[in-house]
């Protein structure tokens, strides 16, 4: 294994120890002035999003953007101008495999939480909410 290789799966494992889930994308990364890493954000596969202080590695806050029982977030999460951009993916196309299953509800889409302590600002969904 590379050293590249070796740290990035280091790295994924610290990630993934602090969070409630698998981590199936690439942290962002907040400097501060003088453009050293303070704090990374991410996503895990639970729908959980994580801040997490760059050099120690621990938690500073969490907060779930799921709003459906199969609801994920594969993507990177983006930071700008103090907002975290989050997009909300799902694992529907699994639960569509029961006959049974009412498909499909998911309505993928965006949420932004304040980049300080994750409150939620908006969220803006894909589709329209499925009729009754």
């Amino acid at each position: 294994m590379t050293p590249a290789r070796t740290r990035k799966s280091k790295t994924r494992s610290r990630l993934e120890r602090s969070s409630d889930g698998q981590v199936r994308s690439a942290p962002t990364i907040a400097t501060d002035a003088r453009g050293r890493p303070t704090r990374l954000y991410f996503g895990d596969f639970a729908g959980t999003v994580h801040a997490v202080d760059a050099a120690t590695g621990e938690g500073i806050w969490r907060r779930s953007v799921r709003d459906h029982p199969d609801g994920t977030i594969t993507g990177s999460v983006t930071l700008h101008d103090g907002r975290l951009f989050v997009p909300m993916s799902s694992t529907e196309i699994v639960s569509a495999i029961n006959p049974d299953y009412a498909c499909c509800t998911f309505r993928g889409g965006v949420t932004a939480l304040a980049a300080a302590d994750g409150r939620p600002l908006w969220r803006m969904h894909t589709t329209d909410a499925p009729r009754r």
